[in-house]
């Protein structure tokens, strides 16, 4: 199974964010404090 797509509304510090992945290999990587991992 593959993760095509993530939208989040109103989760933990994200007020609003729509994730795209690709097939293959995809990265996420930001700021300290960003909310990464979240």
């Amino acid at each position: 199974m593959n993760i095509e797509k993530i939208s989040l509304v109103n989760f933990k510090n994200h007020e609003s964010i729509n994730l795209d992945f690709d097939n293959k290999l995809n990265f996420i990587f930001g700021e300290n404090g960003v909310g990464k991992t979240n």
